[in-house]
């Protein structure tokens, strides 16, 4: 299965449903899939990401806890035949996916069989997980991610070991075909727990009256004139402010020689929108890497309701001119804009697709409008300006993000180019280094002017420590390390460590668009 080892795949559908401590191990439950959550028939959902190529024809199953005696069980990879039995097994645990996000997996660029793992008793099919993998962008760095997709197993079969047999299969495959971290959402965190995964990212999502909206744009409008300075509206900085405190009046509109076009999207114009996601998501964290064939996959998938797009010109254009005029873009579903990305040198195109799409949502009788956005984008701040509520919790609808590093050591040297990006731009003086102590395992970080190599066994006088847990965290800047400090979670040995840890480990604003894990549509 070689071509499994090197597909990037879909993300995850739904989260996990809640189950008792004494069946955790036996019920499953889909990944995020249009917040249609399974019902009593139990499914354990698993949106986590691993790297692995393993071949995964007829791996022996070697741990069993209640069935290894039977010599008829195997994990195997799907074949084209096996497809009707796991739509069967999946809509009888999770009342979904549809007939048609079922092909829309299918049809996804990097799908390959191998990807689906069974557990079979001969060539009945028990239970079945679906492992996907991506690149995700982290600061400059592009991250090999991967994510667990409808983890089930049939009910009458509950209860044997089933799952934690497939996710270790999983999660080796996964390491097998270069996966950095694996992604997962859940609403039973504790149960990953136990496996090394650890809670990290936060939902990032205002909410707002859609006539408030309106009502502040118009307001903000008519008060550009004034001696304030546009607001950068595309802001996506790559470190989160230490200012929690918001003037809102600091917020003027972007005053322009004429308002802009706005219309619905059209096929020809995908360009445009790659552009524009480019140009905002290059340099984030968190968001996914789209090819052009990852693009038209996800547009025909039709996971969305609406996609607008902004022009800065006549609606009527040449073909040749259907791309550049274009300066922004929204994708709705339902009354939640899941995305929205605006030209840097066009600071009003956000808020005009903002208020557009509030506009409509007031036609179709849908009052209130959720925004989803990076934590640093200045509309957030907009929605709280005209009277809404900004969330950038790490639980929403009884969700969490969690994450696995699956070899901490080799993550550490993925991010040595940012080590080094980030002492330079606090002018630390050179050489310096850092004592890391993970557990029992010793490594120092010593940086230069050319830039970071990092040493085993190695520790020096000036070093930090903490958990396993909260590593992974501060490694993926969930925590910055004098938050970690402050909650006890870390420890500095010298006040040289502290001050240079604080440097390399900051808070990050990591963040995953709700665009691509949205379920397809009809």
């Amino acid at each position: 299965m070689a071509g499994a080892a090197r597909r990037i795949a879909l993300l995850t559908k739904k989260g996990f449903s809640s189950m008792s401590s004494s069946s955790m191990s036996s019920r499953f439950t889909g990944c995020e899939q249009g917040g249609n959550r399974n019902g009593g028939a139990g499914a354990l959902v698993l949106d986590g990401g691993f790297k692995a190529t393993v071949s995964v024809q007829e791996v022996p199953v070697r741990q069993r806890p209640r069935w290894s005696q039977d010599s008829t069980l195997r994990i195997a990879a799907a074949r084209s035949g096996d497809h009707p039995v796991i739509q069967q097994l999946l809509l009888a645990v999770f009342h979904g996916p549809s007939s048609n996000e079922f092909q829309s997996t299918l049809d996804d660029p990097f799908f390959e069989p191998g990807d689906w793992l069974l557990v079979k008793q001969e060539e009945q099919i028990l239970s079945h997980v679906r492992v996907a993998r991506r690149e995700m962008h982290f600061g400059s760095l592009l991250l090999p991610v991967a994510r667990i997709h409808h983890l089930a197993t049939w009910p009458e079969y509950r209860g044997q070991g089933y799952a934690g047999v497939l996710m270790t299969a999983a999660e080796r495959q996964c390491v097998e075909t270069g996966a950095a971290i694996g992604l997962l959402k859940t609403d039973i965190p504790e149960f990953f727990h136990r496996a090394g995964w650890v809670e990290c990212g936060r939902h990032c999502l205002s909410q707002a009256s859609a006539r408030d909206v309106l009502s502040h744009f118009e307001v903000q409008k008519n008060d550009s004139g004034t001696a304030r300075e546009p607001t950068d509206w595309n802001h996506r900085c790559t470190e989160p402010s230490t200012n929690d405190s918001t003037d809102f009046s600091i917020l003027s509109f972007p005053s322009r020689r004429r308002p802009l076009n706005i219309r619905l999207w059209r096929h020809v114009e995908q360009a445009a929108l790659m552009r524009l996601y480019e140009q905002n998501n290059g340099a984030t964290y968190g968001s996914i890497r789209r090819t052009e064939d990852y693009w038209r996959w996800l547009i025909s998938r039709r996971g969305y309701d609406r996609i607008y797009v902004a022009i800065d010109g006549p609606d009527k254009l040449e073909l040749h001119e259907a791309t550049s005029p274009i300066v922004g873009y929204a994708v709705v579903k339902d009354e939640r804009i899941v995305e929205i990305n605006g030209d840097p040198n066009c600071p009003q195109a956000m808020p005009q697709l903002l208020t557009r799409a509030c506009a409509d949502a007031i036609e179709r009788d849908s009052h209130i409008v959720q925004l989803h956005a990076p934590p640093n984008t200045e509309l957030h701040r907009w929605m709280e300006a005209a009277g809404g509520t900004h969330h950038r919790n790490e639980q929403h609808v009884d969700k969490v993000f969690m994450v696995k590093i699956f070899n901490l050591e080799e993550f550490l040297l993925r991010l040595r180019r940012l080590f080094h990006v980030r002492a330079k731009a606090a002018d630390l003086s050179h050489p310096c280094e850092l004592g890391l102590l993970l557990g029992s395992d010793k490594y120092r970080l010593i940086v230069t002017r050319r830039g970071v190599r990092l040493e085993q066994r190695k520790l020096g006088r000036s070093y930090i420590s903490g958990d396993a847990t909260t590593w992974q965290q501060l490694l993926l800047g969930h925590y910055g390390f004098i938050e970690a400090m402050c909650q006890g979670r870390m420890k500095a040995s010298t006040r040289i460590a502290a001050e240079l840890a604080s440097v390399l480990f900051p808070t990050l604003p990591l963040w995953h668009p709700p665009l691509d894990e949205l379920p397809g549509g009809a």
